[in-house]
């Protein structure tokens, strides 16, 4: 029994040596390669201009050691590098900006690659290397906030509106700050600014830096503007400027323009305020105008043009605005336009006779949401009552529009223009010189206009063609920014102001531009040209040189941009500038002035123009 046993083992064994892989014979075995390695970073930590960044790729699985390279996404940004054998992404990065997102390759040494998903980087400024001092600081300081109002569009093509204001202390720095913006595809947002991360800078030649930090929980978390100052207030105080969000720095960044204004911290309160104002506004692309009573918080009486809802006037406006005030001169309030149309609203004061408004509605689904008004603009003390005809003198006005129509570029671009005004008591218009921005740089004459008011203030002008302004009177605005009234049209497509000019006959010479003005867009309505703010020399002698800040639709922003060129001055007003800049190689503009403000317009035949203001100053 026991022998058989051991036979059949034996026997066993011998036939175990013809099997493949029987036993324990490395030489006998396949082995089968590990499964790829794959990607576990999922995220780029954010950096910081200036400071030292590292973010370490890892991943799991394969056969180590992993090699690293960059699949897609473009250049890392600038100062950042990555270790091919390590993985790190190392370095001090020196240009903020949203870059990638990036595709990591992760490579094993078994020759197997996967790559990441798609990781974005973004690198933040702050104040210091946003914003290097400029040598003028001291000129804004505690004692003059300054609110601010800017409309655009962002890299989507989608419209917003921001407003704010800032508080500068001399040096550079910021004591504090707060911010609104709404927008379509962009819920409403009201956050205050971390002064210790934000900053300023300010040059002898009016033009200056603003950077603001906003919280992380805000989708964009720093804001970066350059701006431009010019008049003065009665105490010497940079009252008025221009200025532009400055994101850009390769041409599909944010499109917004604006304008700022010093505010008064006394006034920040509701029974600070005026009884009756008067307001220009824009809802992405379209103007406003009109007026309205307050009684502590209470609006009524209100009456407005807005083209986009009706041809003839609205009336029966009404709303409210709420008790408190924050340190900024932030309020908020409710005003209804019409039954169908309303919208909350943020406030900036600038002063008792002035505050800075914008909605704050949901227009998320603009598209499908009749009540989602995207409103931005400017209220203006007014009087109580108006005579017929209270307009005698010599007057201009400033008016642009714009339609946007994101992926259909023949559906977008500017519309302004610019005029003059000659006015009589009696009701009389003699004489109307329009400068339409799409009809080149050939006037619209009108010799036989007239004129006539209602109890409101609001001036229907006829006998100068089918568009011809509507205007809602203010009481003159300030020193520095005398705005005489609010302009719209009966189609809504373009509003602006109106200014005077002089009560006598105009009898203008290019000397009678003479020293320094700060210049800005208003506003690109089309989303076609970017913005800009200016600081121009005119020599009273027909000659000027500018400095300026600018932000173009699908190229490199420029910052200090020079360039230099020729102006006329005809005896009404009018005129040209003429300039060559390797920017802009055919800078031509025609222009109406009254000496202390100057509203240019690029004459394009087409559907494009563009509108520049410049103000006279006083620079240190």
């Amino acid at each position: 029994m026991h022998k058989t046993k051991a036979i059949v083992f034996l026997l066993a064994a011998f036939l175990c040596g013809f099997q493949v892989g029987c036993g324990s014979n490395p030489a006998s075995q396949v082995t089968s390669p590990k499964p790829p390695p794959s990607v576990v970073t999922a995220s780029l930590a954010a950096g910081t201009v200036g400071a030292p960044y590292s973010q370490t790729l890892t991943a799991t699985g394969g056969v180590s050691p992993y090699k690293w390279s960059e699949a897609s996404g473009g250049a890392l940004p600038e100062g950042l590098t990555l270790d091919a054998n390590t993985g790190v992404i190392a370095g001090t990065p020196s240009t903020p900006g949203n870059y990638g997102p990036y595709a990591f390759l992760v490579t094993d040494s078994q020759g197997q690659q996967v790559s990441s998903i798609e990781l974005p980087l973004t690198i933040n400024n702050t104040g210091a290397f946003a914003c290097p001092a400029r040598g003028n600081e001291m000129a804004l300081n505690a004692s003059t906030p300054y609110a601010f109002l800017l409309q655009g569009y962002n890299q989507s093509g989608m419209a917003f509106v921001m407003a704010g204001s800032f508080t500068p202390r001399g040096d550079g720095s910021l004591g504090a700050g707060e911010v609104d913006y709404n927008g379509v595809q962009l819920a409403h947002g009201h956050v205050s600014v971390d002064p210790s991360a934000s900053g300023y800078a300010f040059g002898s030649d009016g033009r200056g830096c603003l950077f603001l930090s906003l919280p992380d929980s805000v989708e964009q978390s720093t804001l970066a503007f350059r701006f431009s100052l010019g008049g003065k207030n009665s105490s010497g105080v940079y009252s008025t400027g221009h200025i532009i969000e400055f994101e850009n720095p390769i041409g599909t960044g944010p499109n917004a323009s604006g304008s700022m204004h010093v505010q008064d911290p006394g006034t920040f309160r509701l029974d600070a305020l005026q009884s009756n104002y008067a307001f220009g506004l824009f809802n992405i692309g379209e103007a406003l105008a009109g007026t309205f009573a307050n009684d502590a918080g209470t609006l009524s009486n209100g009456f407005a043009d807005f083209g986009g809802l009706s041809t003839t006037e609205l009336t029966g406006g009404k709303g409210t605005i709420a008790s408190q005030f924050s340190s900024s001169g932030r309020g908020t309030g409710h005003y209804t336009l019409s039954p169908q149309n309303s919208f909350d609203f943020a406030m900036y004061i600038v002063n008792s006779s002035d505050f800075y408004l914008m909605s704050t509605t949901d227009v998320s689904n603009f598209e499908t949401n009749p009540n989602g008004l995207l409103i931005s603009g400017r209220a203006l003390a007014t009087a109580a009552t108006f005579g017929t005809h209270p307009l005698n003198g010599n007057y201009l006005f400033a008016d642009l529009g714009g339609s946007f129509a994101p992926g259909e570029p023949r559906s977008s671009g500017n519309v302004e223009e610019i005029g003059a005004l000659q006015v009589e008591s009696t009701g009389a218009v003699p004489e109307a010189k329009i400068y339409p921005g799409t009809s080149g740089a050939t006037p619209s004459v009108f010799d036989n206009g007239s004129y006539a008011s209602s109890a409101q203030g609001r001036i229907a002008l006829t006998g100068l063609g089918a568009n011809a302004p509507i205007i809602y009177l203010t009481s003159g605005g300030d020193v520095a920014d005398p705005v005489l009234g609010f302009t719209t049209s009966t189609n809504g497509f373009v509003g602006g102001v109106l200014v005077n000019q002089n009560t006598s006959s105009p009898n203008f010479s290019v000397s009678d531009l003479n020293g320094s003005y700060s210049g800005g867009t208003p506003a690109d309505p089309g989303n076609q040209d970017g913005g800009a703010v200016y600081s121009c020399v005119f020599d009273g002698a027909g000659n000027f040189a500018a400095t300026y800040d600018a932000f173009f639709n699908g190229t490199k922003s420029v910052d200090g941009g020079t360039f230099s060129g020729t102006y006329t001055l005809n005896a009404d007003g009018t005129g040209t500038l003429d300039a060559t800049s390797s920017s802009n190689p055919n800078f031509h503009f025609v222009f109406v002035t009254n000496g202390s403000h100057i509203y240019a317009i690029s004459p394009a035949a087409g559907n494009d123009s563009r509108l520049i203001v410049f103000d006279a100053t006083s620079l240190p």
